[in-house]
């Protein structure tokens, strides 16, 4: 132990000596104010973490004035169950909602004073809410940011007014954004195929209760991270404390598993529009931070679209090799993507197309993907630079920072500014960053060569002769299937062929001459051969039958392919429409029997036990009921007379 503490003091005496006269070999050739050029991002991040759970980072920013502050809680669409789901879609449109210490109209008139935002961002995993104002004023604004986050009412009139904000949300989804939302739900069974958009016919079932049940279970002190950029680290603990004063952890939360499955997802996005298609396999969480890193270093090598953060906005300088695999086609584009969450992930890649080569685009991202480990070492090299400018990039903005480090307590990894992960990234080795990209397509993507597969069967059966396919390499289990104008892509079993055939290979007899024996040669002029074929007529009727069956099939398949959703929604409204009655029924036979007295009931019973019924006749006559009444003695006996008069 002594040993290794001088080691250390030896090795922290080294450094301070170097630093000292790295300065001072500056100083002397230069001004005083001439320093050694900081790097990107935060210099220093204090972490710390609280008895009940909460997780806290501030980073001192390199003299900024402008700062930011996220407060992150693991509630995202992965967590909805049952009539939870779609609250987290509601939650981010209730930001602008008012809160339990300001109104509506104070957020929006007090933040634009001040030159602060407040915005809110979620995904299958988070919600963070995130504010961006002058450090000065922050102290006065965080209660902004408490409110929205940990003490927001979800008042019903709120939701109300959101609904509306909810349903053009999903008419605004871009079809990029549509594209990566239904591959994730066709990848995963579980939590995570949860979409991140409130289903439609959810809109009007959300409630005040609702929201509030889910905000209550799953906005909890171990599920918050909260992390600062340019904040001081007393704020960020204030903070803290004011989201939840206890001392002690809650009980940790029960989440079901989420496992990878073979589907596909399709919609359809109208005539005249593009074709987006993606293809994605499972990839690695965010708590493996080596793993993740080489995920993303093949996404970039793959190229992840086109640069637009250049000097103007016209920038697209394409990046090879996905990017240059249209060719010509300049309406065709191709790039990967690596999403990660808690303990997995998917990486994929999605091309835009047209429907006319929608089947060359599904094919060739199919083929890349499988062969994704084919990378050379020069492209993972180009790969790692690309995702180290990207990461400098980012740390330019505070907000994405601040996101960054609360994400990073949440994952339980460390990796603060972007020198340490450019760092972390010079040293994966290219051959752990192959193996790597060699498991993405191995475990999940068998490819064969179709001629050696066909010259096979040849050999095997003697088969009729088929067809050389365009391409050489397709997937060996799988058939890809698209549908023009549509997002998604679908990947099935190929359809065996179930027809019994018989294994004699015979001629059939044409002609029953040919089985005879011919002895005789005089036997052929007595022949009587077979009669001609005639061809029948076809008469105009007959014709003006089948074409008006024809047409009528052809209207039947138009009307279908064009009310086919229609008719599928009203369908689908019926049924919820009838759901809805029978939990009515369920709710009123739930009330009748808590509304259920004992007392009553054997009170009734004993009423009907001990009832003595009217008699209906008297003295063998059959007389009215208040006349037998009066004879009993039971009313006051009337007499009636003929001469009276009845008045009105």
């Amino acid at each position: 132990m002594t040993i290794m503490l001088s080691k250390v003091t030896n090795m922290k005496k080294h450094i301070l000596t170097s630093y000292r006269i790295f300065i001072r070999s500056i100083s002397y050739g230069a001004p005083k104010w001439a320093i050694a050029n900081p790097g990107y991002g935060p210099m220093e991040v204090q972490r710390s973490e609280l008895l009940n759970g909460v997780r806290i980072a501030a980073a001192k920013h390199l003299g900024s004035q402008i700062s930011a502050c996220t407060i992150m809680f693991q509630a995202g669409s992965r967590y909805e169950c049952g009539d939870y789901i779609g609250a987290s879609h509601f939650v981010r449109a209730t930001t602008s909602a008012a809160a339990q210490g300001h109104t509506a109209y104070s957020k929006f008139r007090v933040l634009q004073q001040y030159g602060a935002y407040l915005t809110c961002s979620s995904d299958r995993q988070s919600i963070a809410f995130t504010m961006r104002c002058p450090l000065p004023v922050f102290c006065d604004l965080k209660h902004y940011l408490l409110d929205t986050a940990a003490r927001c009412c979800y008042n019903e009139w709120d939701i109300d007014d959101r609904k509306p904000l909810v349903r053009e949300d999903l008419y605004r989804i871009t079809p990029e954004q549509r594209v990566m939302d239904l591959i994730q739900s066709a990848l995963w069974t579980g939590p995570l195929s949860n979409s991140i958009y409130c289903a439609e016919e959810r809109i009007d079932e959300m409630s005040e209760n609702r929201l509030s049940c889910f905000a209550q279970v799953n906005f909890k002190s171990n599920c918050c991270s909260i992390a600062s950029v340019g904040v001081p680290f007393d704020e960020i603990m204030k903070i803290a404390e004011k989201i939840d004063p206890k001392r002690e952890k809650p009980t940790e939360r029960m989440i079901a598993p989420s496992c990878p499955r073979n589907g596909f997802e399709y919609f359809d996005m109208g005539k005249d529009s593009d074709t987006w298609i993606a293809v994605a396999v499972p990839g690695c969480g965010t708590k493996d931070l080596a793993n993740l890193l080489k995920h993303a270093i093949i996404a970039a090598a793959c190229g992840t679209g086109n640069v637009q953060m250049g000097q103007h906005d016209l920038d697209r300088t394409l990046q090879p090799p996905l990017g240059l695999m249209a060719g010509a086609d300049f309406f065709t584009e191709y790039k990967a993507f690596n999403i990660s969450y808690a303990e997995t992930g998917l990486f994929g890649i999605v091309a835009k197309t047209r429907a006319a080569t929608a089947r060359k685009a599904a094919l060739a991202v199919t083929e890349f993907l499988a062969n994704v480990g084919d990378l050379n070492f020069k492209q993972l090299e180009v790969g790692k630079k690309r995702l180290k400018l990207s990461l400098l990039l980012n740390d330019d903005d505070c907000t994405q920072v601040s996101q960054g480090l609360a994400l990073q307590l949440a994952s339980n990894v460390q990796m603060d500014s972007a020198n340490n992960s450019c760092c972390m990234i010079d040293m994966i080795c290219p051959d752990e960053i192959t193996l790597t990209a060699k498991s993405i397509s191995a475990k999940h993507l068998r490819c064969i060569n179709v001629k050696t597969a066909l010259n096979t069967i040849q050999e095997c059966k003697p088969v009729p002769k088929l067809q050389s396919p365009k391409l050489d390499i397709v997937s060996k289990a799988k058939t890809v299937y698209f549908t023009p104008r549509s997002i998604g892509f679908e990947i099935n079993d190929k359809p065996v062929n179930r027809k019994i055939k018989d294994p004699l290979n015979y001629t059939p007899i044409t002609n029953p001459r040919s089985i005879l024996p011919l002895i005789d040669t005089n036997w052929r002029k007595d022949e009587i051969g077979l009669p001609a074929i005639q061809q029948e007529e076809k008469q105009a009727i007959r014709l003006i039958v089948i074409r008006r069956k024809k047409m009528k099939k052809h209207k039947r398949m138009k009307l279908w392919k064009r009310m086919r959703f229609r008719w599928a929604r009203i369908k689908k409204n019926r049924r919820i429409k009838k759901e809805k009655i029978f939990q009515n029924e369920l709710l009123a036979l739930v009330k009748q029997a808590n509304e259920f007295s004992a007392e009553q009931y054997v009170a009734e019973k004993l009423r009907k036990a001990n009832h003595t019924p009217l008699p209906t006749t008297w003295k063998h006559k059959r007389l009215p009921a208040f006349i037998i009444r009066q004879l009993l003695g039971l009313d006051k006996k009337i007499n009636y007379k003929h001469t009276d008069v009845y008045k009105a």
